[in-house]
């Protein structure tokens, strides 16, 4: 509700001071610059006022989170954007120069931050320890702490009240042991975020429980044409689109359903029957 507000605040300040520039100064070609610029930011918080709903991105490491539709739900449909990271990326690999390890925790941070702003999202971490190249889910997660970890994904939830929530990670695919963990953590904390007898010490300070719309989560990403992934984008405008419509719950999908599908289709984009979607 918050942000909401303060979009409207934004976007009447933009208008107010669209209408009220120089024209003499509109003539020159810094004061050009800035109109288009004043136009661009005004367009973008009118967008923004059109559109209610948040789309969360969740991600393992930074620049494993889906920019492409993180742009496209932004600048494109209004809607107000998070990503939420697993670890800092510090135990990835510098090929550019001596840093490794917290300063390489620290740059990743920063680059995702400069990501983000092009984007128009907001990134959130949860500081889970990337101990570099993991082989399985389990020993990530004799590492992380399960159940810290997943308390640590429901909070955000709690706090950032995603309407739809977005993944590269599939419990499906048989990669990074830190990818595969994070996606059964999604997977769980879609269920648990809603429900207050999970983590109940979150429940203070203005967290409630919160139930999640949508789950979106991507498969076979390597192999997914333009086409198809073009295709997800539509899916996820048309979910959001159809909680626009109705102004109420549809019905939040099953995470265990959700998971059985994206077992069985193996598809582009595994998510709940589309069906209800026109």
């Amino acid at each position: 509700m918050k942000h909401k507000i303060i979009r409207s605040i934004f976007a009447l300040l933009a208008l107010s001071l669209l209408l009220n520039a120089p024209r003499a100064q509109q003539n020159a070609p810094a004061a050009a610059k800035q109109s288009s610029d004043d136009r661009v930011a005004l367009y973008q918080a009118l967008l923004d006022l059109t559109n209610p709903w948040t789309v969360m991105c969740i991600a393992a490491h930074p620049d494993d989170e889906d920019g492409t539709s993180l742009i496209v739900m932004r600048r494109k449909y209004g809607a107000h954007t998070v990503s939420l990271f697993s670890t800092f990326g510090e135990g990835g690999q510098n090929a550019i120069g001596p840093e490794l390890y917290q300063e390489l925790g620290a740059i990743r941070v920063r680059e995702t931050m400069a990501a983000a702003e092009i984007q128009g999202s907001e990134p959130y971490f949860m500081g889970m320890t990337d101990f570099g190249y993991s082989k399985s889910p389990d020993e990530t997660f004799a590492n992380w702490g399960h159940d810290l970890a997943l308390s640590q994904m429901v909070l955000q939830i709690r706090k950032l009240r995603p309407s739809v929530i977005i993944t590269n990670h599939s419990v499906t695919n048989n990669d990074h042991g830190h990818h595969q963990a994070t996606a059964r953590l999604v997977l769980e904390a879609f269920d648990a975020a809603a429900d207050p007898k999970r983590f109940p010490d979150q429940l203070k300070n203005g967290v409630t429980a919160w139930q999640v719309q949508r789950l979106f989560v991507r498969v076979g990403r390597s192999n997914q044409a333009p086409a198809e992934a073009a295709k997800d984008l539509c899916r996820i405008h048309r979910a959001l689109s159809f909680l626009q419509r109705t102004k109420r719950s549809a019905g939040p999908t099953s995470a265990d359903s959700l998971c059985a599908c994206a077992r069985s289709e193996r598809c582009g984009c595994a998510v709940e029957s589309l069906a209800q979607f026109p």
